[in-house]
Parts: structure tokens; C-alpha cells; sequence
């Protein structure tokens, strides 16, 4: 029993009338986008007529953007065209306003594989004929001269870390905080009293001026006037 049979590649819809629905990957390549032609069809104005190419090797699986229109996202990540992304257990892919969930099951039991951090073997991921291997298998697939393909890439997603499953360590006392000193406050303005309030009905009494502010001379009016016309006519 090879590779490709015990294990069954999907793309499963996560929006939409089709939330739920499950298109199978089969070896080679799978095009996606609005022409009829493609083997996926997704009748959308935001989708292009090529719009991406799903190819799958013997152990791993690609996404390659067709220089679409409005881009193929892989974790939210919009991923450069004509650069082959591999696609990993439980990475998400977008096309347009289609939302799919990439998933890897078993062919026989139909679960799910464990959804743990790939790790890389240093050793393997060397190794230049595994490596030459899977692009000519890309190349091949997507009809290009061998060497056209020179890199793959994948778009990281984030795992719980051990630091955030550790239990919580004990809560270290709160130190009391320190007084702060606040800036001298200018004095506070007296308050001016308050005058009352005025009653037309009220008869005022005459204001006096005070000792300082009156003329010095004769306090009758008459010799007053008499004093100014002498000092006027120099009598």
C-alpha cells in the first residue's frame, strides 16, 4: 500500500451554503478558479478564471497562485504568485471569499492525524535529492521546465507553547505603592462677598464722598462762585 493511499487529502469548506462539504485531493494537480473547465469551480466575481493549482506529490501537497487577481491566501498570509506553498495539516486557505480548512486523514479510519507542530529532520530537509525530487514532481505537474521550480515555502501557524500550558506559578505579594508627591497647589482665591441684590422700589441714600477725595475752599456754593469770578476777572 503506497503513501497515497492511506492517507486522504481534503479541502473542506468552512463558509458559506458549502460550510462542511469535502473536496478530495487526488495526485497531480487540482485547479481551482471560475472557469468550468477547472476541477474545482467556484462561481465567484472575486475568484479568477485560473486562480490557483493544487498539486500533490507523494508525501506533501502545494498551492501555487496563478498571478490571480485578488491573491490565495494561507493563514490569512496572501502568498506570492508563481511560488509553490506546501500545505500542512489543518492550514487554512482562502481563494477569493472561499474559506477552506486543509485536513489529512487516514484513508482506512477516516480520523484525523494528531494536529502537532511539524517538525523538520535537519538531516532529511538536507538531503538535495529529496529535495530536487519534490520539485521536479511540482514542475512536472504544473506542465514547467525542470528547474523552473527552485523553492518551496510553507506559512507558519501559531501552536500553544509550553509556557502557556505550564500551571500558574503562585501570585507574588503586591508591594504597597509609595505615596506619590503631588506639586504645591497655588492657594485658593478668596472669595469675594457677595453683593445685594438691587430693589428699584428701595429709596437710595445719597453717597458722601470721603474726607480725601473733597476739594479744599469754601464749602458754601455761592462763595465759591464768587471766588472763581474774582480769580477769573483778577479782582
Amino acid at each position: 500500500m503506497s503513501f497515497l493511499d492511506v492517507f486522504d487529502y481534503q479541502l473542506v469548506h468552512r463558509n458559506g451554503d458549502e460550510r462542511g462539504e469535502v473536496i478530495h485531493i487526488e495526485e497531480g494537480k487540482t485547479v481551482i478558479g471560475r472557469s468550468e473547465k477547472c476541477h474545482v469551480h467556484l462561481a465567484s466575481p472575486d475568484v479568477s478564471r485560473q486562480h490557483c493549482v493544487l498539486v500533490r506529490t507523494k508525501t506533501q501537497l502545494f498551492v501555487y497562485d496563478l498571478s490571480s487577481r485578488n491573491g490565495t491566501k494561507v493563514n490569512r498570509q496572501r502568498i506570492a504568485s508563481k511560488k509553490p506553498v506546501e500545505l500542512r495539516h489543518r492550514d487554512k486557505l482562502q481563494i477569493g471569499r472561499w474559506k477552506f480548512r486543509f485536513l489529512v486523514k487516514d484513508a482506512l479510519s477516516g480520523e484525523s492525524i494528531p494536529d502537532e507542530p511539524k517538525v523538520v529532520d535537519d538531516a532529511k530537509a538536507s538531503a538535495p535529492r529529496t529535495v530536487l525530487n519534490e520539485l521536479d514532481a511540482i514542475a512536472e505537474a504544473l506542465d514547467l521546465p525542470s528547474g523552473e521550480i527552485t523553492e518551496t515555502k510553507s506559512i507558519p501557524r501559531d501552536f500553544p507553547s509550553e509556557a502557556n500550558n505550564a500551571a500558574p506559578s503562585a501570585a507574588k505579594p503586591e508591594k504597597p505603592n509609595k505615596p506619590q508627591l503631588n506639586e504645591a497647589s497655588p492657594a485658593p482665591e478668596k472669595a469675594e462677598p457677595e453683593q445685594p441684590a438691587f430693589d428699584p422700589t428701595k429709596k437710595r441714600q445719597p453717597i458722601s464722598l470721603p474726607a480725601s477725595a473733597r476739594l479744599s475752599g469754601a464749602s458754601d456754593p455761592r462763595t465759591a462762585a464768587d471766588q472763581t469770578l474774582r480769580k477769573l476777572f483778577g479782582r
